[in-house]
């Protein structure tokens, strides 16, 4: 991991003053520096008069720290963040400052607090004590890539469904054909006119085939859960909402995309994909979701149309473990999206219609309020005549290709989805409620980061899993922030808030 702190960076260690404040607030974790006496101020002067030009080495370091009146520190707290990230023992005024901003990287990845992490491991006298209490943060980025590409093959696999099929393994979407099979049994009885209809003949054929296919995908999707539950190791869990056809369609190409990535195929990743996987009962469904959440090292939200309360408590409840989550919000081009809009099936219009005028987009397009009620009111009508969803050939003659607003709406819609997928962005930076929850065993606040593309999502989930990540240490609205650079999204915080922080890791481990 890389740490950036603009405002240790700008402090002149040939200033007493500031040396003052980067052994006391920057390092030791001080609200702000203390008021020295004439004595000790004459001691500090000196001391940068003299050793700053030179370098300092471990011993002169301590000496530093207690003519500050500080705790001294133990020699591998030094080596592991001054003297390693230096290189050599003599440490320059830059090599200092890099030193202080790795310790205050890691106390906010791992500890969420600058002083309880100065007390708790400036006195460790073993490196390994030290990495260990760090934990996996701490572990060198070649050593994370040698264990990914020295894995050993997994001997079972899943059975790829296709794209076309993966609608077939929800719990909703599921049952749309046995539906759809049974209302044209009952609508034939009720049009005996329709029995010469080549087209009705051919969704007849269409419906039965795509029955058999439905039954076979079943199979293979319990299956495939089986051999999930196999494997040794889960590095991502993807935590999805799919309620209808296309949201499954997107999710198949968002996984294969991005785990066929050249930044990840090195890495032979394992993960959970949704669209693949099937389970006899919602309550089997449940707790393997539960187990994969458990044994992944790294969740990836999609935010889709709409937020659900499953794929929420997902992303909560990898971040109460302390686990990273990347959301990602996908960018929408307009002009691109349209074509999707047009292509997919009535139904997601009218979804996403209702939708936004809940969420008060579509007051933002003038004439989209007008042109969405002209459609859903005509769909209505569409729907007496034509009851089927699957009767995809049906919707566009008579439906998609009679309207003449049908290209406009597709149009005006998809800069509405633009519209709502960046406030979606927003919010899951700076404003969701989950967008910063608690590592529910050590305290420290964790927040997800949030990716617009897919190739940014690959190159973000590889720097996560590796340590490669690079964080900027900034001061905002009273507290400390952790940001990732790739996303911008802040990944820890640590408030300045006295009362708070005192109460907080008093009473977050009561004591007996």
């Amino acid at each position: 991991m890389i740490f950036h702190d603009l405002q240790v960076q700008a402090l002149d260690l040939t200033s007493p003053s500031d040396v003052q404040k980067l052994v006391e607030v920057h390092l030791c974790g001080h609200a702000a520096p203390s008021q020295l006496d004439a004595s000790d101020r004459e001691l500090l002067k000196e001391y940068v008069e003299k050793a700053v030009p030179a370098g300092v080495t471990f011993e002169q370091f301590n000496e530093l720290l207690l003519v500050l009146n500080q705790d001294r520190i133990s020699r591998p707290f030094f080596d592991f963040f001054f003297s390693e990230a230096a290189g050599n023992e003599l440490l320059s005024v830059g090599q200092l400052q890099k030193g202080v901003i790795r310790f205050k990287g890691f106390a906010m990845v791992r500890f969420g607090n600058f002083r309880f992490a100065f007390r708790r491991l400036s006195a460790i006298t073993s490196v390994d004590v030290l990495r260990e209490e760090l934990g996996e943060c701490c572990r060198r980025s070649g050593d994370i890539e040698d264990a990914y590409g020295n894995r050993v093959e997994k001997v079972l696999d899943v059975s790829p469904i296709e794209r076309d099929h993966t609608w077939f393994v929800g719990e909703i979407t599921g049952s749309i054909v046995a539906n759809e099979l049974k209302k044209f049994e009952e609508y034939r009885k009720d049009h005996p006119e329709i029995k010469g209809d080549e087209e009705a003949i051919e969704f007849a054929k269409l419906l039965i085939d795509t029955d058999k296919r439905f039954n076979n995908v079943q199979k293979n999707a319990l299956r495939n859960t089986d051999v999930y539950l196999t494997w040794d190791h889960l590095d991502v869990y993807v935590a999805t909402s799919m309620r209808n056809k296309w949201e499954y369609e997107e999710v198949f190409d968002f996984t294969n995309v991005l785990f066929n990535s050249p930044a990840l195929t090195p890495l032979k990743l394992r993960y959970f994909d949704p669209t693949q996987s099937k389970c006899r009962t919602t309550r089997d469904k449940g707790l393997l979701e539960g187990l994969m959440l458990k044994r992944a090292d790294c969740t990836i939200y999609m935010a889709q149309e709409s937020d659900t309360l499953g794929k929420d408590s997902e992303l909560a409840a990898t971040l109460a473990q302390g686990k990273p989550v990347i959301a990602y919000v996908p960018t929408i081009n307009p002009e691109d999206f349209a074509h999707t809009v047009a292509e997919r099936s009535l139904q997601y219009a009218k979804l996403r219609l209702l939708y936004l005028q809940a969420a008060g987009v579509l007051e933002e397009f003038d004439e989209l309020p007008q042109l969405a009620r002209t459609f859903l009111d005509d769909l209505a009508e569409h729907r007496r005549h034509q009851p089927f969803e699957l009767w995809t050939a049906r919707d566009t003659a008579a439906f998609k290709q009679a309207k003449g607003y049908w290209q406009k709406l597709c149009r005006t819609l998809a800069k509405a989805e633009k519209m709502a997928f960046d406030k979606r962005t927003m919010i899951l930076q700076r404003y969701h409620p989950l967008g910063m929850q608690v590592n529910l065993k050590t305290g420290v606040a964790n927040g997800v980061l949030v990716v617009r593309t897919i190739e940014q999502c690959a190159d973000l989930l590889r720097a996560i899993l590796t340590n490669k990540a690079e964080f900027d240490i900034q001061v905002d609205e009273g507290c400390r922030t952790l940001v990732e650079r790739n996303s911008r999204s802040v990944f820890r915080v640590v408030t300045d808030n006295e009362k708070l922080t005192n109460s907080f890791w008093n009473l977050y481990e009561p004591r007996d």
